[in-house]
């Protein structure tokens, strides 16, 4: 997961490289907007586990996005964000940020060790209104070092 890797390497050249400035140069909708579309992705298997709530705990704190107190109010703040907004503010990232979402939602199909059709469906879907092709997809895997032990 890559959350043990950004703490075990904070201060590395890799870590550095992937967050970039991302925390700082994002504004509160696309910050939301990330964090919405992660959940969306937890909840496309019908469950939500805990590995995946503590993954968007862990990236809400590395983008210094608030998240309500509760799962429950974070639900709800999250079904309540219309698609539109959902898809425009996503839409809005730049290459380098959409560059760094792929890697994140990577790691978050992954962070319960199971990653589902279900979740790679909806990933799916919100690369497609990104504009991001699955060619690009792999590229930008396969060239991170986030994930090479």
């Amino acid at each position: 997961m890559p959350f043990a890797y950004f703490k075990q390497h904070r201060k590395d050249k890799v870590v550095k490289k992937h967050l970039g400035k991302f925390q700082t140069v994002l504004d509160e909708g696309q910050k939301k907007a990330i964090i919405c579309s992660l959940f969306h992705i937890a909840n496309g298997d019908g469950e939500y586990h805990n590995k995946e709530h503590e993954f968007i705990v862990q990236t809400s704190d590395l983008l210094g996005y608030s998240l309500p107190s509760s799962s429950r109010k974070m639900a709800g703040e999250f079904m309540k964000m219309e698609q539109s907004a959902l898809f425009t503010q996503l839409n809005s990232l730049n290459a380098a940020q959409k560059d760094w979402y792929s890697i994140t939602a990577y790691g978050m199909i992954h962070s319960d060790n199971k990653a589902l059709e279900e979740e790679f469906n909806i990933l799916k879907v919100f690369f497609g209104i990104m504009d991001i092709s699955m060619d690009h997809f792999e590229k930008v895997i396969q060239q991170s070092d986030v994930f090479k032990d």
